[in-house]
C-alpha cells in the first residue's frame, strides 16, 4: 500500500510544482473534452435512467451547458467576455465534479495488495491520476469558491475580480473545426470501448483521458507543422 501513496504524494507535488502545465489554460478543446467526458460520466453513473427530479434537473442543465460548448467548438462564434466565463465556469464545475467522484472512488477501493505486474501498474496509475485530480480540485475550488459572499470584503469588487479571473484564464483563440470533429471521434470511440469492455473504471479513464488527449492533440499539431 505505502509505495501507491508514495506515488500519489509525488503526483501531487509534481501537479503543485508544475500547476501552470498540469492545469493548462482553458480553451474550447478542453471544454469540449470535458462536455463529452460529462456525457460518459452520466450514462456509466446511471443519472441517465435515475427517477430523482433533482438530480434529473441538474443532468438536464449540465447537457444544455454540454450542447453550448460543443456548438461553440464546432462554429465561429466569437468567444465573448460572456461566452468565455460561461464556458471557464462550467469547465470548473465540471473537473470539480470529476476530481471529487475520483477521490471518492479510489479511496472507497478495497485493498488491493498484488505481486502480478499488471495489477501493480493499475493500482499505480490510479494512485498517480489521483495526485494530479486533487491539484485540479484545489485550483478549481478556489475560483467557485470566490464566488461566496466573505463578511469582511466588499462583494460587488470580489465578484468583479473572481470574473475576471475565470474570463483571464479562458483562451479567447477558437479551435479549429478539425481538431473539435477529431477530438470528439477519438474520444468518443474511446469511451464506447471502456463502456463496452470495461478496460479501466470510469473515474480512472476519464482522468487518463484529460491528461494524454492535450499532449495527443499537441504532438499531432507539431507533426502538421513540420509537414507544411
Amino acid at each position: 500500500m505505502w509505495p501507491y501513496v508514495f506515488i500519489f504524494i509525488f503526483a501531487l507535488f509534481f501537479g503543485i510544482a508544475h500547476k501552470d502545465k498540469v492545469t493548462t489554460r482553458l480553451t474550447e478543446g478542453i471544454t469540449l473534452l470535458l462536455s463529452i467526458s460529462l456525457i460518459y460520466w452520466a450514462v456509466e453513473y446511471g443519472f441517465t435512467n435515475d427517477h430523482n427530479w433533482f438530480l434529473l434537473f441538474l443532468m438536464v442543465i449540465a447537457f444544455v451547458l454540454s450542447i453550448f460548448s460543443i456548438v461553440s467548438a464546432l462554429t465561429h462564434i466569437q468567444l465573448s467576455r460572456t461566452i468565455r466565463l460561461t464556458l471557464s465556469i462550467c469547465s470548473s464545475i465540471i473537473m470539480f465534479a470529476f476530481a471529487v467522484d475520483n477521490i471518492l472512488r479510489v479511496f472507497s477501493n478495497p485493498a488491493i495488495e498484488s505481486s502480478y505486474l499488471s495489477d501493480a501498474l493499475y493500482i499505480s496509475l490510479q494512485y498517480f491520476l489521483l495526485g494530479v485530480s486533487a491539484v485540479y480540485i484545489m485550483q478549481n475550488f478556489m475560483l467557485l469558491a470566490a464566488f461566496l459572499p466573505n463578511k469582511n470584503g466588499n462583494y460587488k469588487r470580489d465578484l468583479k475580480e473572481s470574473k475576471e479571473d475565470h474570463i483571464v484564464r479562458y483562451s479567447d483563440e477558437q479551435v479549429s473545426i478539425k481538431q473539435s470533429l477529431f477530438c470528439i471521434l477519438f474520444t468518443g470511440i474511446t469511451y464506447w470501448m471502456n463502456h463496452k469492455f470495461q478496460i479501466l473504471p470510469r473515474h480512472t479513464m476519464i482522468w487518463f483521458m484529460l491528461l494524454i488527449f492535450p499532449f495527443i492533440l499537441h504532438l499531432l499539431t507539431s507533426l502538421n507543422r513540420q509537414k507544411n
